[in-house]
């Protein structure tokens, strides 16, 4: 529920959707942007569970720590949370490539557990397979971030 998350909760609920959201670090300052008709989920496995469209909105990192907790994103949905998920759901990932296991994913669409999946980096694992629906990554033609790159060049 950081900044791309809050958007596109208010807006799912501006069309009328039931919202439930996950964020073990959600700010203060976050909250108060959320719209209050928001669910606060007390875990992924909880959002999986209920919700018929996901969204993933977190950075890919590898771990930075040598301790038990692992801090990683690479690979986070994969089997354990597709096997919590509502059957028949949608997978939308805008945020990396990485975050999805591609082999657990296609397991799930093959399974019926997931509808469909829809990412914006596409590979070689993703294009032409049966349920994912691969896009452009256009995160960065937006107008601002255009003019932002000619000042920077």
């Amino acid at each position: 529920m950081g900044a791309i998350g809050i958007l596109v909760a208010n807006a799912a609920y501006a069309l009328g959707m039931e919202v439930i959201g996950y964020d073990p670090y959600l700010s203060v300052d976050s909250a108060l942007k959320l719209s209050r008709h928001v669910k606060k989920a007390n875990s992924p496995e909880e959002v999986y569970a209920a919700a018929d469209y996901i969204t993933i909105h977190v950075p890919l990192m590898d771990s930075t720590r040598n301790v038990p907790l692992n801090d990683s994103t690479r690979g986070m949905y994969n089997k354990e949370l597709f096997a919590a998920t509502k059957k028949g759901a949608r997978l939308l990932n805008f945020a990396r490539g990485g975050l999805v296991n591609n082999a657990d994913i296609k397991k799930a669409l093959a399974d019926g557990k997931v509808a469909k999946y829809v990412v914006d980096f596409a590979d070689s694992e993703t294009v032409n397979q049966p349920g994912i629906i691969n896009i452009p990554h256009l995160g960065a033609s937006t107008a601002e971030s255009e003019d932002n790159c000619a000042v920077m060049a």
